[in-house]
């Protein structure tokens, strides 16, 4: 088998004729906390202030829609919501020196990094996307627009470049603007991050768009709380098996909601021949510890 990213010794593989105890124990010791909602971050403003634990002088600013998220026009309006799995997971990568993943991402790398079901957020471009080579962030079309302005307003001014995507779009309102300086935060060599559509029911379409940017295969795929329903599971799964390479890994963080359909998941990835590695509580951080759960999938 070849080399992966991380050392898997350090996970806990989960077995085919392991997945019933696995989910188990996971709603048995890390339940959610009690006030734990469905897992956005806040449903009552349309424009978040979210103040970075990992950099605490930093606030983005993230604007959600809650008229497209009404509306029941789109297929899927759920990305017009911005999730706390993602802000989790990127300061667990970027703060926890614990964090099996921290390495990759501590000084500028050579990675090239795909992200599937990313939502309007854009927390993990912005925070993750400098840190590498090439950041892809895709998700269904009509997503988009709204995720590009977020990125362009929290991602540090210089730090990147954007020449493939294609998406006009207008900046985000100036009120909404993250307050940056771009003097101490540019690079000198700008990572390249771009925007793609990518519908897990369409793969074939999905591949072909990351294909047209000729940047090179994903060392890593990043994808968080992006099953929520078992109808979602065979075209994420197909979505994957497409994208990953033999020493490649993805990166899936899940919020732990409903147990049949994260152990459908599990199964699934399993029947496609995909290996399974949850990264063990003591790894986590404090806020990931209860009600999530990471896992490292491979070939």
């Amino acid at each position: 088998m070849a080399e992966q990213l991380i050392d898997l010794s350090c996970l806990e593989q989960v077995e085919r004729d392991g997945i019933d105890d696995h989910v188990f124990d996971l709603y048995t010791s890390r339940a959610p906390e009690d006030n734990q909602n469905l897992g956005y971050i806040n449903r009552d403003q349309e424009i978040l202030e979210v103040q970075l634990k990992s950099d605490p002088g930093r606030t983005l600013l993230i604007q959600q829609s809650f008229s497209n998220l009404s509306s029941g026009v789109q297929s899927s309006s759920t990305g017009f919501l911005c999730w706390s799995s993602s802000l989790l997971l990127a300061e667990w990568i970027i703060g926890e020196k614990k964090c099996p993943i921290y390495k990759l991402f501590r000084e500028k790398s050579d990675l090239t990094v795909l992200e599937l079901g990313s939502g309007i957020g854009g927390i993990l471009a912005s925070l993750l996307g400098p840190k590498v080579k090439t950041y892809v962030a895709s998700d269904q079309k009509h997503i988009l627009r709204l995720l590009k302005e977020n990125f362009e307003a929290n991602a540090y001014p210089g730090s990147y470049v954007t020449e493939g995507s294609g998406i006009d779009t207008k900046k985000i309102r100036q009120n909404t603007r993250a307050k940056r300086t771009s003097s101490k935060n540019s690079l000198r060599n700008p990572s390249r991050i771009e925007f793609i559509e990518f519908d897990w029911e369409e793969p074939e379409r999905g591949a072909s768009n990351y294909d047209e940017l000729q940047v090179d295969r994903p060392d890593l795929i990043i994808a968080t709380d992006t099953i929520y329903n078992e109808y979602l599971i065979p075209h994420f799964t197909e979505s994957v098996q497409k994208m990953l390479g033999d020493s490649s890994g993805l990166v899936l963080a899940v919020q732990l909601r409903d147990e049949l359909v994260l152990e459908s998941l599990l199964i699934q990835l399993q029947r496609s021949s995909l290996r399974i590695f949850n990264f063990p509580e003591h790894l986590l951080s404090n806020d990931l510890s209860k009600g999530y759960s990471v896992y490292y999938i491979c070939k």
